[in-house]
């Protein structure tokens, strides 16, 4: 069993509503503080986080998105992921000792999940996963424990 990528195109989503969030906070914390303090600086400052926002949006969230790639095999879980320094990793089913699924607010708007993989010294993330594929592959590992 080979499946392509399962990270959903919807993390892309995701990643900006939380980024949103953040610009929102930063932006109402400028804002109070040009009002109280009555500094100019803070125009300056609402200036450079408006074009990080852009930046961060328009260029880094769907380079970042279309770098991570992870597929469901036969033996284990592949996974190739990073924008700057690229990085491959073969999990195989037999070394996970443990899964965690996170849902956060924001991936459960998308039907996401986050899940973590604990191995034999070593901790790998998979961001963007729809809920029922992070669902599959935690009762696939169940089921392999039991069979054990």
């Amino acid at each position: 069993m080979t499946a392509g990528n399962i990270i959903s195109p919807l993390f892309q989503n995701c990643l900006r509503i939380k980024v949103i969030i953040i610009y929102t906070f930063l932006l109402i914390l400028t804002v109070l503080s040009a009002y109280f303090t009555g500094i100019t600086a803070a125009f300056f400052l609402l200036i450079i986080w408006t074009v990080l926002f852009f930046v961060i949006s328009s260029f880094y969230i769907p380079a970042l998105c279309s770098s991570e790639y992870c597929s469901l095999q036969s033996k284990g879980i592949f996974i190739k992921r990073g924008l700057f320094f690229k990085s491959s990793v073969f999990i195989d089913y037999s070394s996970i000792e443990y899964c965690i699924l996170i849902i956060t607010p924001s991936d459960r708007l998308y039907g996401l999940c986050t899940l973590i993989i604990l191995c034999e010294g070593s901790r790998e993330a998979i961001h963007g996963l729809k809920l029922h594929t992070g669902e599959r592959i935690i009762s696939k590992k169940r089921r392999r424990d039991n069979e054990a």
